[in-house]
């Protein structure tokens, strides 16, 4: 039992013995709320994404919606977040908190951020690098990788869901942990609207959501 306390209370612990309620427990000390986080995901829209007909905010809100189905089910049973939330509009990176997760949405490989960080090659639909500049991990999906499919919408939250996963799981590590995830579907490649996350795509991301992993917010 958890209750919130700004001075000393008297938390009472209960029983039910033999169908009756008794006190099996009392204390007097301060009983103080345990704080807890929404975890939030920034998905800043750079410069010509919109310009792609299938991408408007009915898009962008199913968008959404796929992301929150995945990270709902990643923060379920967490001690450190309640809930999760999602934002598209670049000015709301202000409110960033030390575990949250940032995927830059680029139309093409052209406008990448990460190719000005990296050495290493850009990957085709999205890329995930540890910046030695900024001492931060650089997330990007580029639109041009949704090109063609029938559900675009889904392939695009697909690419972001799979990019944040190296974001928090192998993106500061030599190793490529999430394309060996046994039983992911989500974390292989190559992806495609039909790459829905199955339950070790969650198992592996729990188990790393709530590590600090410093997140590059500048657009350059």
């Amino acid at each position: 039992m958890r209750l919130p306390c700004d001075s000393p209370k008297t938390a009472l612990t209960f029983a039910y013995l033999g169908g009756i309620k008794k006190v099996i427990f009392l204390s007097s000390y301060p009983v103080t709320e345990v704080p807890m986080a929404t975890l939030k995901i920034f998905m800043p829209l750079h410069e010509g994404t919109l310009n792609y007909p299938y991408v408007g905010e009915s898009g962008l809100y199913m968008v959404g919606i796929y992301l929150m189905e995945f990270f709902n089910e990643v923060i379920a049973d967490s001690s450190a977040f309640d809930s999760c939330d999602y934002f598209f509009d670049s000015s709301a990176l202000s409110a960033i908190g030390d575990r949250d997760l940032v995927c830059h949405i680029l139309a093409s490989q052209y406008y990448s951020i990460a190719k000005d960080h990296t050495s290493k090659s850009l990957g085709p639909a999205g890329t995930t690098v540890f910046s030695t500049k900024s001492q931060k991990v650089i997330t990007e999906v580029y639109m041009t990788a949704i090109d063609g499919d029938a559900a675009k919408t889904r392939l695009l939250a697909n690419l972001i869901i799979h990019e944040l996963m190296h974001n928090k799981i192998d993106a500061q590590v030599s190793q490529n942990i999430v394309h060996n995830i046994e039983g992911g579907s989500v974390s292989k490649t190559p992806i495609s609207s039909s790459s829905t996350p199955t339950a070790k795509d969650i198992a592996a991301m729990k188990k790393r959501i709530a590590v600090n992993v410093p997140q590059h917010t500048s657009f350059t």
